[in-house]
């Protein structure tokens, strides 16, 4: 190959690399030519991706909704005395009171329970106390018991003379055992007001009666009881005597045990009025009663 070849391809060459720089150096990228600080921040620049628009309507924050307190429970102690008796009474009094007023919301259960305690003490105290050495029993009738099944029957009562008055029924019997199922007196309204439902076994062997207290003096005109035999004594079919009993000495502690439970019945039908007035004259008798005790002391 001559010089003058070589020397006109060394040209061709020079020139294609010179024209190729010159166009990397047009075409470079602005990236390169930042410097690295700068392009440090471009990489570390976080990229925001615009949220997808949607159709739906704007969806209204749901409110939290406050939770309703509890109703308060009674907290109490057991009663050990009469005036016990008395502040317990006066707390559930205040309670419902409160609640029919709407000042607060109380757990009537628990008001209803306190009552119950200060019955079960009055009973106890009561029965420690018993006045029934002073009573006068007459006799109102006698029934017949044929059948082990119970079997009721309604006994009328005059209550201007036979049932005036009457503070207890005694039972008593006669050839053989008798279940006595239920025990129902009305007075001369026809209110219930002695509804004795423990079932008791009249033992015919036992000298003594069972008594039932009416809690307060009442002219009774009706008693329903529900019998059976339990144990018939050979031959004989057993006889049941209901018995009044009336005394002149005052009984304050069944009295208060009888508002008490008036109370009760009150509370239940939801006559929180008329249930705070009954245990208003449960705690008049229950200060009777003091009075009564200390007095005999």
């Amino acid at each position: 190959m001559s010089v003058g070849v070589l020397l006109n391809m060394a040209g061709y060459i020079t020139t294609s690399i010179a024209v190729t720089t010159a166009v990397g150096l047009l075409f470079q990228t602005p990236l390169l030519a930042q410097p690295m600080e700068e392009v440090a921040d471009v990489v570390r620049r976080p990229v925001v991706v615009a949220p997808e628009q949607s159709n739906d309507p704007p969806q209204a924050e749901s409110a939290s909704v406050p939770v309703p307190e509890p109703p308060q429970a009674m907290s109490y102690n057991l009663p050990f005395s009469l005036s016990d008796c008395y502040t317990l009474l006066s707390q559930a009094r205040d309670a419902l009171r409160e609640q029919e007023s709407g000042a607060a919301e109380w757990d009537l259960d628990s008001v209803n329970g306190l009552m119950e305690t200060v019955s079960a003490y009055l009973r106890e105290r009561d029965t420690m106390h018993s006045n029934l050495i002073e009573y006068e029993w007459e006799m109102l009738v006698s029934e017949p018991v044929k059948s082990g099944l119970p079997q009721s029957s309604a006994i009328g009562v005059n209550p201007g003379r036979a049932g005036h008055k009457i503070n207890a029924l005694s039972f008593q019997v006669d050839g053989g055992d008798v279940v006595l199922h239920k025990l129902d007196v009305y007075d001369e309204e026809n209110m219930l007001v002695g509804p004795f439902k423990r079932e008791v076994t009249l033992r015919h062997s036992l000298p003594r009666r069972y008594v039932f207290h009416l809690y307060l003096p009442t002219d009774v005109q009706r008693i329903v009881m529900s019998t059976s035999q339990s144990r018939p004594a050979a031959g004989h079919v057993p006889r049941v005597a209901i018995l009044a009993g009336r005394t002149d000495e005052p009984e304050h502690g069944k009295a208060a045990i009888h508002y008490i439970w008036r109370s009760q019945l009150a509370l239940s039908e939801g006559d929180l009025r008329r249930a705070e007035r009954r245990l208003e004259k449960a705690q008049s008798e229950i200060l009777d009663y003091r009075r009564f005790l200390n007095f005999q002391d």
